[in-house]
């Protein structure tokens, strides 16, 4: 999942900033940058920045991520951001919490 970043790349991990992330959930955009370098730090950043405004934007980008047919993804953010210990993070629990959580 995560990219390996030339040191010289001005675009890198080292250049990412809150307020990056902050826009992008704000402006509803997760989903669109799944399959690029700034996802895993946007996982980072909701992994490391967990609080009651966080939690709301954890929901709605699982759902994003959802409705956009990235199931595992949205469920593996899930997982995490409830606490779901690693060694039970598999892809049948990602796929299984999508259905709990987004299903009832």
């Amino acid at each position: 999942m995560y990219h390996h970043h030339d040191k010289s790349d001005p675009f890198g991990p080292k250049s990412y900033d809150d307020e990056l992330f902050q826009l992008v959930l704000e402006k509803k955009i997760g989903a669109k940058i799944v399959n690029t370098p700034y996802y895993p730090a946007l996982f980072e950043y909701l992994q490391t920045n967990q609080d009651e405004i966080t939690r709301s934007y954890v929901e709605q980008l699982a759902n994003q991520l959802q409705e956009a047919g990235y199931e595992s993804e949205a469920g593996s953010l899930l997982l995490l951001y409830r606490g779901t210990h690693p060694a039970l993070r598999t892809l049948d629990a990602a796929l299984g919490a999508i259905t709990k959580w987004f299903n009832k």
